[in-house]
């Protein structure tokens, strides 16, 4: 369609070049080490190019010969004429390939541009043919710069065409060639480029998830396929599937517990989606869902922890064409872990089980004294269990797995041992033992965990990190050393007799009102506190008060929103989401301890931690582990900026960037690591990726207005097919509260947007083996 009119041979030959490489497949091949491609906005004839002893001009099917192994240089009009880019040589080039900054960065949109605006017939969908007679005249350029170009062709006698119209022609182009080529049943991946969106600005695509990015994946045997990355919804929480429904509340005994709050009786369902794990179980493909929390009643009130969280597998299955879909939905029971505490984020074992999460632990103290608030009250367990008197407020605020059969049967365990802190997530190091925490809320705390034993997380030993910043105050470029004091050694078992004997805060603390001789001033996320440590309570207080007690041990207490966790294995590096840096993050000396003196950016930034071997703790005992974490480096690049004015949306966060990162998750396959964000600063959160080699940053995914990005989880190959699966949390939230009220998209959207039907769903990749 958007290639000249060929014959049938001719166009056969060209879509073998596209797709296909090396001296048996289609490519025009003239010796072993002489390769054929072509280059694609439409077919571009007329560009001249040099490839080693290759010299040419591109003919009507944009075709170019390139030496394998070297890169390839296109100029305008002949070897005198201005360089518009270099790439290694390949049997598909495209103008993204020679700018390497996205379809909507300004050197990709310059190049569109130049090409577009001097072919002969100005009519890029039969195909660019270059006016050599105007490319001649142009002798120089700079594709960083809009005035450059678009002067360059009017002096050489060309109209410049808009950069709206030439980058809607070429995703015309990617589309057309997204239908072409078939994945290779064998080759394995070279690379994986994604090619990003725009943020959306209408109240069409602002009220949905949907995807417009491609990936372009090369395979080891040359092919090289491109496709348009698409958005499945494969349920919804108010869907109801084999009779129940998706995001049901259920009690102990499975009843769902029934919301009253407007004179009807309905049960109560979470629009809160998150973590979830998707897993093939010898022949059956399963997937663990956890959903935090219920966002209101029907009469508008918050629930916010006053309700259990619940998690229900689902059976997938499979279509040829790779398309998921639910044949069956099933609660988890969790009464033998006393029910579960809003479970945020989760990952899933090396070993295959759902590792989950319990954020947001209740506080004791205030538990105890009868004057907590929120999550600062037994009001889920109570619901769960139906009365007052069962729940223990030391039950909730760790890690548990859950273990899938291919059956459909599950069992699920809390880890006690892990320590009991606001877990966002855990992540599992290579060596099967090593784990390292996201710790929500403000003045937290990074965590370390190293099991005994490789694939079993029921004993090891848990430590707190200390940080030392070497990077100014100032400086954005956020670094720091880290060093780790040991909070002690449990058992599960251990942990969980504390629990039982009803264990209480006032049984582990002292506390002052005020500073007091012998007592500590210490700061989580509670605030200012005086503690003293009664005797003989230090392994009470390791696992079920980590943060506390790590903050009379001197760890760093001060992290703000940290959030989800990913290791990249290759490198040894482990990413972690700092969602909001701001609070016990800045410079404050009235605070206890000010080891962390980072500038505000409250739209945070993703930290990248160096893992090493051969490290001890602050008392001098070896860590067993070589996979410890020296240093943490905020990454530039995943580092969000507030803007000083806010757009027509009331966006506070430049769109261009990530704000708020949350979600994390890395393909070692893709070399890529996937951000999801939740944010209060974007209208509309956004699904992102960043490739740690290229370092080419794209949004691949627009989520509902108001809606978190959740669940993530990179899947390279599931059946011979590739998944991205995201969810979204909480539609609709905050429109007329966190935006631009008077804006009557946001308007439209808040009256039309169905803030209980929030979505789990995924995004089809070719296969990444």
């Amino acid at each position: 369609m958007y290639l000249r009119t060929y014959s049938l041979a001719a166009a056969t030959a060209i879509l073998g070049t596209l797709f296909f490489v090396g001296c048996g497949g289609s490519s025009a091949s003239t010796s072993a080490s002489v390769q054929s491609g072509t280059f694609v906005d439409s077919a571009v004839k007329g560009l001249y190019y040099v490839s080693g002893s290759q010299s040419g001009t591109t003919d009507v099917n944009g075709t170019f010969k390139y030496e394998s192994g070297k890169t390839v240089k296109f100029y305008l009009g002949d070897a005198n004429g201005a360089l518009i880019g270099e790439t290694n040589g390949s049997t598909l080039v495209t103008p993204l390939d020679l700018s390497d900054d996205g379809i909507d960065g300004t050197k990709t949109t310059n190049m569109l541009l130049l090409l577009q605006s001097l072919d002969k017939d100005a009519n890029a969908t039969n195909g660019i043919e270059i006016d050599t007679t105007k490319a001649a005249k142009i002798k120089s350029l700079n594709l960083s710069d809009d005035a450059n170009v678009t002067d360059s062709l009017t002096a050489a006698g060309a109209t410049p065409k808009t950069s709206a119209e030439v980058k809607a022609h070429f995703r015309e182009s990617l589309a057309e060639l997204s239908t072409k080529g078939t994945v290779p049943s064998t080759a394995t991946v070279v690379s994986t480029e994604f090619i990003g969106m725009d943020a959306p600005t209408t109240f069409a695509k602002m009220d949905h998830v949907y995807s417009e990015a491609y990936v372009i994946v090369r395979y080891s045997d040359g092919t090289r396929i491109v496709r348009p990355i698409e958005y499945t919804t494969l349920m919804s929480t108010t869907d109801t599937i084999g009779g129940k429904t998706v995001g049901a509340i259920l009690d102990i005994n499975g009843n769902p517990i029934l919301d009253t709050s407007a004179g009807g009786s309905a049960p109560f369902i979470s629009d809160t989606p998150d973590g979830q794990s998707v897993m093939q179980i010898g022949n059956t493909i399963q997937m663990v869902s956890q959903f935090e929390y219920v966002t209101a009643d029907a009469s508008g009130a918050s629930r916010y922890g006053v309700l259990p969280a619940m998690m229900n597998l689902s059976t997938l299955t499979q279509a040829t064409n790779g398309a998921l879909s639910v044949s069956n939905i099933a609660n988890i029971d969790t009464k033998d872990v006393g029910g579960l505490w809003i479970t945020c984020a989760a990952s899933m074992t090396p070993w295959t089980t759902h590792l989950g999460s319990e954020e947001y632990e209740p506080d004791a103290k205030l538990v105890e004294l009868g004057t907590g608030a929120g999550t600062d009250t037994l009001g889920g367990p109570n619901a769960y269990f139906g009365d007052t008197t069962t729940a223990n407020v030391y039950n909730y605020g760790f890690i548990h797995e859950t273990t899938v059969t291919a059956a459909g049967t599950t069992s699920i365990k809390k880890h006690y041992s892990m320590g009991r802190f606001s877990h966002e997530l855990a992540e599992v190091m290579p060596d099967n033992k090593t784990v390292y925490f996201g710790d929500d809320g403000s003045y937290t705390m990074l965590f370390m965990y190293v099991a005994d034993t490789a694939g079993d997380l029921s004993a090891g030993t848990l430590y707190a990190a200390k940080w030392t910043q070497t990077s100014t105050s100032t400086d954005r470029d956020v670094k720091a050393n880290l060093t780790w004091i040991k909070l002690g050694h449990a058992t599960d078992a251990q942990v969980k007799t504390l629990i039982t004997a009803k264990t209480k805060f006032s049984d582990i603390f002292e506390t002052a009102a005020t500073a007091t001789a012998g007592f500590t001033k210490v700061k989580t996320y509670k605030g200012t506190e005086y503690l003293k440590l009664k005797t003989g309570m230090e392994f009470a207080a390791a696992y079920l008060e980590s943060r506390r007690y790590g903050a009379l041990l001197g760890a760093t207490s001060e992290f703000n929103k940290m959030e989800g966790v990913s290791v990249n294995v290759k490198d040894k590096k482990v990413y972690v989401a700092i969602s909001n840096m701001s609070g016990g993050m800045t410079d404050s000396s009235s605070d206890p301890v000010n080891d962390i003196h980072t500038p505000v950016e409250k739209a945070g930034a993703v930290f990248e931690l160096a893992l090493t071997s051969g490290k001890s703790d602050t008392a001098g005992a070896a860590i067993n582990s070589a996979y410890v974490a020296s240093t943490m480096n905020a990454i530039p690049a995943l580092t969000g900026l507030t803007v000083s004015v806010k757009d027509t949306f009331g966006n506070a966060a430049d769109v261009s960037k990530v704000a708020n990162p949350d979600n994390l998750k890395f393909s070692e396959k893709m070399r890529t690591l996937f951000i999801g964000e939740d944010s209060g600063m974007h209208i509309n959160n956004f699904v992102w990726t960043y490739n740690v080699d290229t370092k080419k940053f794209s949004r691949i995914l627009s989520n509902t207005a108001g809606a978190e990005a959740t669940g993530l989880q990179a899947i390279e190959n599931l059946g011979g097919h590739g998944y991205v699966m995201s969810s979204i949390q909480h539609p609709g939230d905050g429109l007329l509260a966190d935006w631009n009220a008077a804006n009557p998209i946001v308007q439209q959207l808040n009256s039309s947007i169905n803030k209980k039907k929030s979505s789990i769903g995924y995004m089809k990749l070719p296969v990444i083996r």
